[in-house]
């Protein structure tokens, strides 16, 4: 039997799983996929219906969900393609690794291709660091192939990769990319389960590591049937990111027909314990369906072996509007409890209306949250949708910390306040050019100081800064704030570079330190069959050493297309 229908046909023999079982789930007919063609295919149909049910909805999904409907839309193209990759059996190179570029491997090397046309993608990355160990996670479309080609026992998916430090307290530390994220073996009850990316990592001691995702799961219910949902997904490492355990669904909901849910866009916390068993994690995340969409709440006290059910945190405000982009973050301070912090955007209408960043924290450890403060107005960045270079960019909530000395709260986000031109083009008849803003709160989130620009540029200029990411030394207090830049450009505003500034009195001046990066186009020009082209990133998570045995500064890491594809690249701050 050809490999690619070993991964699927093993696990549901194990389960005892009849895979000509049919179960019409919501009006739709469902049945297990008997190899890991029919999986994929599965995959596509439910990306249609996703698109036929969220309509201009399905806009403001983030990159994992994004690519059930990029299946859905290429399946007729892709079909054929992947039939032929099944009959050869294997993978077309024998490359120990089968990410693209990641940090540590070679700029050039030719392992970097499992094909011209797919596969080689990498973006939205988040990194974590506590003592001698630190990494680096991402959305990969390498990953993928992998998984569809040498598929691992338990037949899953997952379009997440990650590197590994054992230096990161380095001048230049060194990262060892570590293949694929994969999401087996699966808990008891699910019979597959596909990471689709967004990953975001944290970790809360130099063993201790922990990584979100959006993911799909396949059950098997009590009654015998059989369902497809979409969920949020936990991995734990307890070699500090040398492996990952199975990922472990943290919230689902069901997907297709009425009403359909989608999970996206998840975020994590985590509150040390004195073991990995008492390790307390939260996430948060949005939950879009046709009607209205919340941000919801969940939390493990056990070091994600079980999980609470959801709590609304946020909801939009109308019928016509939206909410998006959650951050959560947890304080030490007030003993003995702690606070977390959860910030995310409100919009009275999508993308043109109004729209501003809210906070709740809870100082019960999860079980109750205060009423909504009000953080930022925003005005939305470019045509509050996309941005020149046609790529979507409308999370304008893009960075929440805390100082774990003092308390302090730090949100920081884009904004398109500055100069604005009519543009008839534009989904809303204009461009904002953006800039990227600070606030602080010094009394637990309830009141914010005046918005400080982060961006040291003239706040005339008809030029782009976006996607920020903020992290803070735990020991010293000082703020990175990273952010893509378009200063360089002033004269066409196209093509970007990455650069940090950093703050060493709790946000009130920032000193802009030179790009980290090349200038690249938001778009490659080079369309990967399995990733949309017109996506960027969402966030990016740069990092310090959360566990504070080491004040060497920020690990950056960032979305870069300088080499003529998608890649990772990062770089180490003191």
């Amino acid at each position: 039997m050809i490999t690619g229908l070993l991964g699927t046909a093993s696990v549901l023999a194990a389960m005892h799983v009849d895979s000509t079982d049919t179960h019409t789930q919501q009006g739709i007919e469902v049945s297990l996929p008997r190899n890991q063609l029919e999986h994929l295919e599965q995959l596509a149909n439910y990306g249609n219906v996703m698109k036929e049910q969220l309509g201009e909805k399905v806009k403001l999904l983030s990159a994992g969900n994004q690519r059930l409907i990029g299946l859905g839309e290429k399946w007729d193209k892709l079909k054929p393609v992947l039939e032929k990759l099944m009959e050869k059996g294997s993978s077309p190179r024998k490359a120990p690794q089968y990410n693209i570029l990641t940090p540590g491997s070679a700029f050039n090397s030719s392992d970097d291709f499992l094909s011209r046309f797919a596969g080689m993608t990498q973006s939205q990355t988040s990194s974590a660091w506590c003592g001698t160990n630190a990494m680096i996670a991402f959305n990969d479309s390498g990953s993928f192939m992998r998984t569809f080609i040498d598929p691992v026992a338990c037949g899953d998916f997952s379009f997440i990769g990650w590197s590994r430090s054992i230096n990161p307290a380095a001048t230049t530390p060194t990262f060892t990319d570590k293949g694929v994220m994969t999401p087996g073996p699966n808990p008891r009850g699910i019979v597959l389960q596909d990471l689709l990316g967004d990953v975001k990592a944290v970790c809360m001691s130099p063993e201790r590591f922990y990584c979100s995702s959006i993911s799909t799961l396949y059950k098997r219910t009590i009654s015998g049937d059989f369902v497809i949902q979409s969920a949020i997904s936990v991995a734990k490492s307890l070699d500090g990111g040398e492996t990952f355990g199975s990922a472990v669904p943290v919230a689902q909901k069901p997907t297709g027909g009425y009403p359909s849910y989608v999970l996206d866009k998840p975020w994590m916390a985590v509150k040390s314990g004195n073991s990995a068993a008492t390790d307390t994690l939260y996430v948060t995340y949005t939950s879009v369906n046709s009607s209205f969409d919340t941000i919801e709440f969940v939390k493990s006290v056990n070091g994600g072996a079980a999980w609470s059910a959801p709590i609304v945190i946020g909801t939009a405000p109308s019928y016509s509007g939206v909410v998006q982009g959650s951050q959560v973050v947890f304080s030490p301070l007030p003993a003995p409890n702690g606070t977390i912090y959860i910030t995310w955007e409100e919009y009275d209408t999508f993308p043109c209306g109004d729209r501003r960043i809210k906070i709740r924290k809870s100082i019960d450890n999860g079980a109750t949250f205060s009423a909504p403060v009000q953080v930022a107005d925003i005005v939305g960045c470019g045509d509050g949708f996309r941005m020149q270079g046609n790529f979507s960019n409308f999370m304008d909530n893009s960075g929440l910390a805390v100082n774990p000395k003092n308390g302090n709260v730090y949100v920081v986000y884009q904004d398109g306040k500055g100069p604005s031109l009519p543009d008839s083009f534009g989904e809303c008849g204009y461009y904002n050019f953006s800039d990227i803003y600070f606030r602080r709160s010094t009394d637990g989130g309830s009141t914010w100081s005046d918005p400080i620009k982060v961006n040291s540029d003239s706040a005339n200029a008809k030029i782009d800064q976006f996607m920020p990411g903020i992290a803070v030394e735990k020991d010293t207090g000082r703020i990175l704030v990273t952010f893509y830049d378009r200063r360089h450009d002033i004269k066409r505003n196209f093509t970007i570079r990455f650069w940090r500034a950093i703050s060493s009195d709790s946000g009130n001046t920032w000193t802009n330190q030179s790009s980290m990066s090349g200038a690249f186009p938001a778009i490659t020009g080079w369309e990967d069959d399995l990733f949309d082209d017109h996506y960027m990133s969402d966030y990016e998570a740069p990092s310090s050493d959360s566990a504070g045995t080491s004040t060497s500064g920020f690990i950056t890491n960032w979305s870069d297309n300088t080499l003529g594809d998608a890649n990772i690249q990062f770089q180490k701050i003191p």
